[in-house]
């Protein structure tokens, strides 16, 4: 008997994975396919990547930040890095020598 209520169990499990069960996590619905969805630009977002534009050239401290206390990447150069798109956190990409390179938000 406790074997057909696990049968049970992944079936129910397969169908809400093919269902799209993200919209019932509440989730976002995943877009048509070949439709993409837009990045808002920098100055759209939350992360003040434009505030710390001052910073570009010089060798990276956390220091360099202040009192920042958003969220933060740092990625050395040649590093990976998810391709998630975190509206309100600052990524800093470091150029071989350890200085900032650029900054943007996501």
């Amino acid at each position: 008997m406790p074997r057909r209520h696990s049968h049970f169990a992944l079936m129910i499990c397969l169908a809400m994975l093919g269902s799209g069960c993200s919209a019932i996590a509440g989730g976002a619905p995943d877009p048509a396919p070949g439709k993409t969805v837009p990045v808002p630009p920098a100055s759209e977002t939350t992360c003040g990547a434009e505030d710390f534009n001052d910073l570009i050239g010089k060798i990276w401290s956390p220091e360099l930040l202040g009192d920042y206390d958003g969220k933060l990447r740092v990625l050395e150069k040649g590093s990976m890095a998810t391709m998630d798109y975190v509206i309100g956190r600052l990524n800093v990409r470091l150029d071989e020598d350890g200085r900032v390179e650029s900054l943007s938000c996501g």
